[in-house]
């Protein structure tokens, strides 16, 4: 029965946003010793610009909703990929320095990157092979190469990069 009822709850939190997962994890005691072992949280950043959010912090957070989480958003940091704790759905590096391959130590579940940056006109480079559920790849203010993407990445259907200088 206790199965059957975590279930249920699970199912709740598909249909929850973000706060609303928050209140309901509140609800009662059964809900929030459930919601402590798989977690709820649908997104999780992580903007180095902002100082009362140390990484430290984030990688708790991250931790504690690993199961559950479908989007990370890494702001404002070199080599991102790098500082990212476990590839999840939706991985967006947001105005991120990449000077390194990005190459992750095993296949991900990654289905949409999103990589952007303001300042910087290098070539990206990214291990193809990590990525086989990649559908979309956003590149902007980096050089890229999508043929390779296109071989080894069979689900890849959008591609997008824009150049800032150009």
């Amino acid at each position: 029965m206790n199965n059957l009822f975590e279930e249920i709850i699970n199912l709740v939190y598909e249909f929850c946003d973000q706060r609303t997962s928050f209140q309901f994890s509140l609800s009662n005691k059964y809900i929030y010793h459930s919601s402590l072992k798989k977690g709820f949280a649908r997104y999780i950043s992580y903007n180095a610009h902002v100082p009362r959010c140390t990484y430290e912090t984030f990688l708790k957070r991250f931790h504690r909703h690993q199961n559950s989480l479908q989007t990370c958003i890494m702001e404002n940091l070199n080599n991102a990929s790098l500082w990212l704790p476990k590839w999840v759905e939706k991985v967006y590096f947001m105005n991120c320095k990449i000077d390194q391959e990005i190459n992750p130590s095993q296949n991900t579940a990654t289905e949409i990157l999103y990589i952007s940056s303001q300042c910087y006109e290098s070539e990206i480079k990214i291990n193809w092979d990590k990525f086989p559920k990649l559908r979309e790849i956003t590149v902007i203010g980096y050089q890229i190469d999508f043929e390779i993407a296109k071989k080894k990445c069979k689900y890849l259907k959008k591609m997008f990069r824009r150049s800032l200088l150009t």
